[in-house]
């Protein structure tokens, strides 16, 4: 799996914290995510690392770059109020205020990207589990919808590889 250079990094995960993750989504991690977690940590990524994306053109405010900046790799920890917590954005973006809709179930936040206008999102169960989606939260529906949910990988190891420089 591909080494990147953190700005910040979180440091290593322990087994007790990805068993605690699994209990709190009801399910096992799709394999490729879970060992990246267990040795990688994640963290403030490099300024430089952008992902591919071909947003819908009916997507909501369809003006969207076809390239989302890497901004924070989400930790794994048991604290769900630290920052950057992948459980903490989990119940934030499941649980919304009146109106706005709530995350479903099968999708994990992962990665904060854009400047924090789009989440890059793992599926952990369900039809599409070990997919990767990213969904912009500044432009999200009132309900969940599985279209406003743009795949951007078949697998977490895949999207990883897909990450270019800027320099590139």
């Amino acid at each position: 799996m591909r080494d990147l250079a953190f700005q910040e990094k979180y440091g290593a995960v322990t087994e007790q914290d990805l068993q605690a993750l699994e209990r709190e989504i009801g399910c096992a991690l799709p394999d490729d995510f879970r060992r990246y977690l267990s040795t990688d940590g994640g963290g403030w990524a490099p300024r430089d690392k952008f992902f591919p994306i071909n947003w819908p053109a009916n997507y909501p405010g369809s003006a969207q770059a076809p390239w989302q900046w890497v901004l924070n790799f989400l930790r794994c920890t048991s604290d769900a109020d630290a920052e950057g917590s992948i459980v903490g954005t989990w119940r934030s973006l499941r649980t919304q205020e009146p109106g706005d809709y709530g995350l479903p179930a099968e999708l994990l936040p992962i990665v904060l990207a854009s400047g924090g206008a789009a989440y890059l999102l793992l599926a952990t169960s369900g039809p599409h589990r070990g997919k990767v989606f990213v969904v912009n939260v500044s432009d999200r529906p009132e309900e969940s919808d599985w279209e406003y949910y743009v795949p951007v990988a078949a697998s977490y190891s895949s999207w990883l590889e897909s990450l270019v420089d800027e320099s590139a």
